[in-house]
């Protein structure tokens, strides 16, 4: 039996690797109603362009109940794995959560 992930406290990672952005990464942190994204990527113009489109996001996110109250985007040389993102997560002193299933 598999513990369910609460909505409104829940920390996810996704390293989604595209044809035209190159690899990108995103933490999401959900506390409460309140969410906060950070996105990473290899690409200058990618991290800058996730950016641009937030008040699409925030839009979003507010039709489902949820606020953005934070957004940032970064360039990133080398990706994320687990024991990279559990050593920040160390850093970070917060909690995340991961779900294995695909």
């Amino acid at each position: 039996r598999q513990k369910k992930i609460d909505p409104q406290n829940a920390t996810l990672f996704l390293s989604l690797g595209t044809g035209y952005m190159g690899r990108v990464e995103a933490f999401v942190k959900v506390v409460g109603k309140n969410i906060e994204c950070e996105f990473r990527s290899e690409a200058v113009d990618t991290a800058a362009a996730l950016e641009q489109n937030a008040e699409s996001l925030h839009e979003a996110l507010s039709e489902e109940g949820f606020r953005l109250t934070k957004l940032t985007g970064i360039q990133k040389e080398e990706s994320a794995n687990l024991l990279s993102v559990r050593a920040e997560r160390d850093v970070r002193k917060s909690r995340y959560s991961f779900d294995r299933k695909v």
